[in-house]
């Protein structure tokens, strides 16, 4: 990932504070934040049709060529943006726990702070994660799509936390399912 600045990991106390200008502060002292999106987007979420990958039944396919072009429009476009990398652990059991890295804007700081109260952290947040997603919700088209066999996703437009959610627990179902074959 190439960036003009990446943010390594902050605690959740900065990343809180990264994203003050969004939160709404409940009357206990909790933040909150309130998202253009209220769900997710599965009608515009896709799966790489990559060599040897069956899709599911209610799965949208994306040809190859369409998601390498569109990631390296993505690519392009961060350059010269700040990003945060969130590494997090998905799982605790020692044959199934995943090493997940997060990438998205800062100023969608609510995001990952969102995340980290729900996962774990890693044993080595320097190691190659197993997982990956790039989140950018002020993309200017709402697409999403995840390339099973690279075990990347990307979340292009939606502002909503469940897609961020989603895009490591579906890509595991995903991989798993394509071992399993």
């Amino acid at each position: 990932m190439e960036a003009a600045n990446i943010i390594n990991n902050p605690s959740p106390e900065e990343l809180r504070r990264m994203a003050a200008h969004k939160e709404k502060t409940t009357k206990f002292g909790s933040a909150s934040f309130i998202s253009q999106m209220r769900n997710r987007s599965a009608k515009v979420t896709f799966v790489v049709d990559a060599d040897g990958f069956n899709l599911g039944v209610d799965q949208q396919g994306m040809a190859p060529e369409k998601a390498l072009a569109l990631a390296e429009q993505v690519h392009q476009f961060l350059q010269d943006k700040e990003v945060i990398q969130m590494d997090r652990q998905l799982c605790t059991h020692t044959s199934f726990k995943y090493h997940c890295r997060l990438y998205i804007t800062k100023d969608f700081a609510s995001i990952p702070l969102q995340w980290t109260s729900m996962t774990f952290e890693p044993e080595d947040k320097n190691a190659e994660p197993d997982l990956v997603s790039i989140y950018v919700p002020e993309w200017p088209e709402k697409i999403i799509f995840c390339h099973p066999v690279e075990k990347i996703s990307y979340i292009l437009g939606p502002d909503y936390f469940g897609e961020c959610k989603k895009s490591f627990c579906a890509k595991q179902c995903l991989i798993l399912n394509k071992e399993a074959v």
